[in-house]
């Protein structure tokens, strides 16, 4: 069992030293020496360190899980919209910024106000489906769905999503879906075209075969247990590939955001250690 672990921890530094370059050697030697008591988050090009520390993980205490874009069948189901990960409004905002701003790229030239339209645009939306639609209907799909029946063919008129939540703000009208989607409403017609078609567009990079077969509506991450027991996730994606770059940005900051969290609630609990890109 003690080679086992110091060839997980040996495999593991490969990736602290790769991932982390900003880290002191101090700091990670300190981590490295408490790695009874940490869970990691590795980003793994081609799954080359998930491979070797594989066998000796099998043996370990770490549970493993992965979200894996090369055989995406072995990933454990994740569901971004899941009620563990939006337990508060700001954690829709949040998501649905950074969805945004990934999907987008920092050097697109998109102009601010479109990008600030789409944010609420999408708030709005994935509040409502994981606040106001059956269990089955929380997750991206269903707001894909919604953005799809958000189509002005003749560039005016009212769709069936701008009923939907007409509806919502009579019954609800100080709700965040509510107040995102009135924000949203308040661009002109031209714009409200454009935030909509060009969200839409964003977003369909997630029907992508790989990423549809991860994101489930039973969610068996549960991320909040890696502050609770040793557990390593691999971010095992193609090496050189730059098309899941959005998901797994999504993901890794989501889960982060989720793990600082939970180790402020949990006393003497396993401290988090992270690697990351």
């Amino acid at each position: 069992m003690e080679n086992s672990i110091n060839n997980i921890i040996k495999n593991l530094k490969l990736a602290c030293e790769f991932f982390s370059e900003s880290t002191s050697q101090e700091r990670r030697d300190q981590l490295l020496n408490d790695w009874d008591f940490g869970s990691f988050i590795i980003g793994d090009d081609d799954g080359v360190i998930y491979e070797k520390c594989k066998c000796d993980l099998e043996q370990s205490v770490f549970t493993v899980k992965t979200i894996n874009l090369i055989e995406p069948k072995l990933s454990t189901p994740y569901n971004p919209f899941s009620p563990q990960y939006l337990e508060t409004d700001s954690d829709i905002i949040r998501l649905a910024s950074i969805m945004v701003d990934t999907a987008v790229g920092k050097s697109d030239p998109i102009k601010p106000y479109l990008r600030s339209g789409m944010k609420s645009l999408l708030t709005a939306l994935i509040a409502y489906v994981t606040s106001d639609t059956a269990a089955a209907s929380r997750s991206l799909y269903g707001v894909i769905e919604m953005l799809k029946n958000n189509s002005r063919s003749d560039g005016y008129g009212v769709t069936q999503t701008d009923t939907l939540f007409d509806r919502l703000k009579e019954k609800n009208p100080y709700c965040l879906a509510a107040k995102q989607y009135e924000i949203y409403r308040n661009s002109d017609w031209d714009n409200l075209n454009f935030i909509s078609d060009y969200l839409l567009k964003l977003l369909y990079f997630y029907e992508n075969d790989d990423i549809s077969s991860i994101i489930l509506a039973d969610d068996e991450m549960d991320v909040k247990s890696f502050a609770e027991k040793p557990t390593v996730l691999f971010f095992i994606t193609p090496a050189h590939e730059n098309i899941y770059v959005p998901f797994t940005q999504t993901a890794y900051f989501q889960l982060k955001s989720i793990l600082s969290r939970q180790k402020s609630r949990v006393q003497d609990g396993l401290p988090i250690i992270e690697y990351s890109e």
